[in-house]
C-alpha cells in the first residue's frame, strides 16, 4: 500500500455526508481530493496533504501537527502535510475545513508559459 488508504476512505466519506462535489485523482504516488478541478487534499503515505489559502498559509503552519510540504525536496507555499498522529476525527474534519475552503475559493495559479 503506498499510501493510508484508511485515511482516504475517511476523507472521501466527510465529503460526501457533507455534501461536497469532489473528485478523487490519483496523484504524487498517494490520492488527492478534488474539488472544482481544484486539489485541496489528499494521502500521501500516512499523511494528509491540505491546500491552504495564501492567507492563512502562515497561521496554519504553526498549528500543530503541520509542517510545509516539501514532496519534491523543495517547499511548496499553500500547501501542508498533517502527521497522521494529528487526525482524529474531529481533528480531521478541521484540518479537511481548511482543502475544502481551498477548493470553493482559492485560485489556482498557472506556470507562464514560455516560448
Amino acid at each position: 500500500m503506498a499510501f493510508d488508504e484508511e485515511l482516504g476512505r475517511r476523507i472521501a466519506g466527510l465529503l460526501s455526508s457533507d455534501g461536497i462535489d469532489f473528485t478523487e485523482k490519483k496523484m504524487f504516488g498517494g490520492l488527492a481530493f478534488m474539488i472544482n478541478d481544484k486539489m485541496c487534499a489528499g494521502v500521501i503515505k500516512n499523511d494528509m496533504m491540505v491546500r491552504v489559502l495564501d492567507e492563512k498559509f502562515a497561521d496554519v503552519l504553526k498549528l500543530p501537527n503541520a509542517r510545509q510540504m516539501d514532496f519534491t525536496g523543495r517547499p511548496m507555499k499553500g500547501f501542508v502535510y498533517v502527521d497522521h498522529s494529528g487526525l482524529k476525527d474531529s481533528e480531521l474534519r478541521k484540518w479537511l475545513a481548511y482543502g475544502i475552503e481551498f477548493g470553493k475559493y482559492g485560485v489556482v495559479k498557472s506556470k507562464k508559459k514560455t516560448g
